[in-house]
């Protein structure tokens, strides 16, 4: 008989990463092979790499970024290619251990894994725009940081001063999140009532670590979660804000709409 298998869904740098670590420090086996760490996550992707693998092969056939962080709502998805790549992941389901993966780009199958598969348990994380972009803006500056052989403080601090105030990228990132969300949005939409989806923001998780639980213990899982807060630093959860430099006003009301529709849904999926 295959175990029970959790899904954790959510855009990149929304705490997904601290969510499969927490959840994997409680008990549930998130996989044997993981991205290991890098710049912005030190402790680990706690991203399954056979997951990350098949995700980002079908990515780069509609000739997307593997990496996952750009939009994607004008990409003619082939269906054709999706379904021939992820069946290779059909074995994973029948493991007979209770189990779940991360991988941000899950957002891009929602659909697919939701036609396919009805034994999915899906655990959705959503974090504010600002945070998400300002998050990225960091990492992407830490890693090409990282790549320098030397620096000093004066070129660092102008360094730092041009990169967060990058039109480009920070308008990439935001389109980003709206396209992840809104995909979030539709296939949540569709699911209204069904019980093997819990939704919270990643601030509201520390408080509702109880209800959680409930909820993964009715749909089959044994756990004993730790307190989320005596595992990782809380100020990590600090929502940050921005003005949204150089974001179209059309991308920064469409995300207006989209974080309205999250905490109404947060409210139907709340265990």
């Amino acid at each position: 008989m295959a175990g029970n298998t959790l899904a954790v869904i959510g855009m990149h740098r929304s705490g997904t990463s601290l969510v499969a670590q927490w959840l994997s420090r409680s008990g549930l086996d998130m996989g044997e092979n993981l991205l290991g760490p890098g710049a912005g996550n030190e402790q680990g992707h706690y991203e399954d790499t056979e997951f990350v693998s098949a995700h980002s092969q079908v990515m780069s056939l509609w000739g997307l970024d593997a990496a996952g962080v750009e939009p994607f709502g004008s990409v003619r998805k082939v269906v054709e290619d999706q379904a021939r790549i992820l069946k290779e992941l059909d074995s994973r389901f029948s493991q007979e251990y209770d189990w779940g993966w991360k991988d941000p780009r899950t957002c891009l199958f929602l659909d697919y894994y939701g036609s396919v598969r009805s034994d999915i348990n899906y655990l959705v994380v959503f974090r504010r725009p600002e945070a998400v972009v300002n998050s990225l803006l960091r990492r992407k500056f830490e890693m090409k940081r990282c790549q320098r052989s030397s620096y000093n403080s004066i070129s660092l601090l102008g360094e730092i001063g041009g990169f967060v105030s990058s039109v480009k990228f920070r308008r990439k990132y935001w389109a980003a999140w709206n396209d992840y969300n809104e995909s979030i949005l539709r296939f949540l939409a569709s699911r209204k009532g069904d019980s093997n989806i819990f939704v919270t923001s990643l601030s509201a998780l520390p408080s509702r670590k109880d209800s959680l639980g409930v909820w993964l213990s009715a749909n089959g899982f044994n756990l004993e979660l730790l307190e989320f807060t005596s595992v990782f630093d809380e100020s990590l959860l600090a929502d940050e804000y921005s003005v949204g430099l150089g974001v179209p006003k059309s991308e920064r009301l469409r995300a207006k709409e989209i974080w309205g529709g999250l905490i109404d849904i947060e409210r139907i999926f709340s265990g």
